[in-house]
């Protein structure tokens, strides 16, 4: 079952590579080496913030850690998630200037779907590792199914996930449900893509450009907060259940984002390199030239 839920989070990482590829300056092995760092970095660091935070609002305001944790599941937690996505690699880039100089806008963007494809894989294993025993017999053909009620959990076979967008390493299924399952897309994959090229656009962009990296940060936090809103107090109001209706129904194209984010990316990439060649054309070696006419 692990594996098969490993291979769906690098699945989705692939194929947003395969697209970019025109711009591109990341590997795929440094992609892999980016779901780890959401695995066991992200993963642990954002784990480490909201245990400090929970249990430190819980002792100054005298409040049950139990109602400090559900609000703050739709708060500051899809804050402390998104940025601890991205910080693995927005630090390196900050830090190397050589890595800051060769990283395009198309590499930021894959990998914070790479961090974002990790985070949601320790994601699913703490919170599901303990069921395995229950799981119905299956096989990394047909997957395998954990009931829970009305409800079970479906960890997808390689058929589901190789015809699928971005896929969700495990998916929730209604038992009743008339439809055929197929996963879903990745959330923190594409909420982690959406950052990264915000990020990739802070540190690179112009003035302007830079507004909309700060927006495209922004706008994870509040699509993450709506949809955890949506679980725990679908019935609640405030600035985040106002926001949970108009953002639920822009998540029916969700499959897009990372689409359309990755077309901004590349357009953007490509002009830096047309102006790049056109300022310095002594640059391109012979061979370069050569392959090119």
């Amino acid at each position: 079952m692990t594996v098969l839920m490993m291979f769906a989070a690098c699945y989705g990482v692939w194929q947003l590579t395969m697209l970019a590829s025109a711009t591109r300056t990341v590997r795929m092995p440094l992609l892999v080496l980016g779901v780890v760092a959401g695995l066991y970095g992200a993963g642990m660091l954002a784990l480490g913030l909201q245990l400090v935070y929970t249990r430190g609002a819980a002792a100054l305001t005298g409040e049950p850690l139990a109602e400090i944790v559900r609000t703050a599941s739709y708060t500051t937690d899809p804050l402390i998630e998104e940025l601890a996505k991205v910080a693995p690699f927005g630090l390196l880039a900050l830090l190397h200037r050589k890595v800051r100089a060769q990283w395009g806008l198309t590499d930021f963007l894959l990998l914070g779907a790479a961090g974002g494809a990790g985070f949601a894989l320790v994601e699913q294993l703490m919170r599901h590792s303990g069921e395995a025993a229950n799981a119905a017999a299956g096989g990394p053909i047909e997957g395998w199914s954990i009931m829970r009620g009305f409800s079970f959990l479906q960890v997808w076979g390689l058929p589901d996930l190789l015809t699928s967008w971005l896929p969700t390493p495990v998916s929730y299924v209604d038992a009743f449900s008339t439809d055929t399952p197929s996963p879903e897309t990745n959330l923190h994959l594409v909420w982690s893509a959406l950052a990264g090229l915000g990020l990739g656009l802070l540190i690179r962009g112009s003035a302007l450009q830079r507004l909309a990296g700060a927006a495209l940060i922004l706008f994870p936090w509040l699509d993450h907060a709506a949809f955890n809103h949506d679980v725990v107090d679908p019935d609640g109001a405030g600035f985040i259940g106002a926001l949970a209706g108009p953002l639920a129904f822009l998540r029916h194209a969700f499959w897009l984002y990372p689409l359309l984010a990755l077309a901004a990316a590349t357009y953007l990439d490509r002009r830096t390199l047309l102006a790049g060649k056109r300022a310095w054309p002594d640059t391109l070696t012979a061979m370069t030239a050569s392959s090119g006419s």
